[in-house]
């Protein structure tokens, strides 16, 4: 593979999970927050790490039949309190790697609660 210009040999990547990163920044401001709208602030805080590129994990839309699978899995499912105690079954959004089609996913506030 050919180094891309001006990048590092081995360059360091800070990679965000972008369902519960968008949904929780959309909770704090009262409103629905996409990649669109993520405001200078946030994106200056991040800049400030150090890292040299940034990698939006789970931007394209996901797999409904992917969700129905993670959905159906018990086991899976009555983990998930002990890790989360205020999970809901809405918050079972599937696989991020699960892609249904190279658009970028929008579904990421519909079940947030907005005050």
């Amino acid at each position: 593979m050919l180094p891309i210009s001006g990048w590092p040999t081995h360059p360091l990547l800070y990679e965000i999970n972008t369902w519960p990163w968008l949904g929780e920044m959309s909770a704090a401001a009262g409103q629905r927050i996409t990649l669109a709208d993520v405001p200078q602030s946030e994106l200056e805080r991040i800049g400030a790490l150090g890292f040299d590129g940034v990698w939006l994990m789970g931007v394209w839309e996901r797999s409904p039949e992917a969700r129905d699978i993670a959905s159906s899995l018990t086991d899976l499912l009555a983990e998930c309190p002990r890790a989360l105690p205020d999970v809901t079954a809405a918050d079972v959004v599937g696989s991020p790697y699960a892609t249904h089609r190279y658009e970028v996913y929008s579904g990421w506030t519909d079940t947030v609660q907005l005050d």
